[in-house]
């Protein structure tokens, strides 16, 4: 009997690495740019910022940064290493035109650390379980695993 070959270790990538854009303007525009070979629609673009409406968590998906839409669209996005600003293309959040926070763990490099120890399927934080509280700043709340690794 052979024994399987160890699983391949995640490196947890931003738009940066995944799409090679810094902002979220250039995230816009290389959506604009692959839109017929994505299959979506026109790249609605924000008309300002308006931090305060609501906050958009990212948070580590198969190895990727992404943050789901606060009005919940349903629409996730990557997110560009230093961007503080969130943008959902999908409802142009919520309707208001404007962009809003984009919060990101207080650990974001523990988070990294631990989830780039495990297999890119599995490299995901917080857990399906603890996204809600994680969104609410419940973090007491969350899993010790979830506290752990990102330290909260």
């Amino acid at each position: 009997m052979t024994t399987p070959a160890p699983a391949r270790r995640s490196r947890i990538e931003y738009a940066d690495e995944l799409f090679g854009v810094g902002t979220l303007e250039a995230y816009l525009d290389w959506l604009d740019a692959h839109r017929d070979q994505l299959g979506v629609p026109y790249v609605p673009r924000p008309v300002g910022d308006a931090p305060e409406q609501a906050t958009a968590w990212a948070r580590v998906d198969h190895a990727r940064w992404i943050a789901d839409c606060p009005w919940r669209c349903g629409a996730s996005h990557a997110t560009p290493r230093n961007e503080t600003r969130f943008w959902c293309t999908g409802c142009a959040n919520g309707g208001t035109g404007k962009t809003c926070r984009l919060q990101w763990p207080v650990e974001r490099a523990r988070v990294e650390l631990n989830m780039s120890t495990l297999p890119t399927t599995l490299a995901s934080w917080p857990c399906a379980e603890d996204l809600g509280r994680y969104a609410a700043g419940e973090y007491a709340a969350m899993c010790e695993p979830d506290r752990r690794i990102g330290a909260l």
